[in-house]
């Protein structure tokens, strides 16, 4: 498992990742209102999702049932079980962003 930076202060902003041989490019929002982080997803010009929120405990792009997305999951998580959601408090401060393996799934 690794951690994806997430860099609030830049919001609203875009990152490439690279898993393998594929990079795609993550546009992280987020919205005052609702204090909630959404994700967009790319994988080169093409737009695979928009808006995914991130949810506590929740893989990103888990109703998406396609070999396009990636094959890892990424799911917000508090290590120390504490927080229970993922607002601008929480998000980096007690709560990250996992990328996790489909064989460290267990280990989660």
């Amino acid at each position: 498992m690794q951690i994806i930076s997430i860099d609030k202060q830049s919001i609203p902003y875009r990152t490439t990742i690279r898993l393998g041989k594929i990079s795609y490019t993550f546009i992280f929002r987020y919205n005052l209102i609702a204090d909630r982080f959404t994700v967009d997803l790319l994988k080169g010009n093409e737009t695979l999702a928009i808006g995914e929120p991130l949810v506590y405990g929740t893989p990103l792009f888990g109703n998406f049932c396609d070999e396009r997305f990636p094959e890892c999951a990424f799911i917000p998580f508090d290590p120390s079980e504490q927080v229970n959601r993922v607002g601008w408090h929480e998000l980096g401060e007690s709560v990250f962003l996992y990328l996790v393996w489909p064989e460290d799934i267990e280990n989660v």
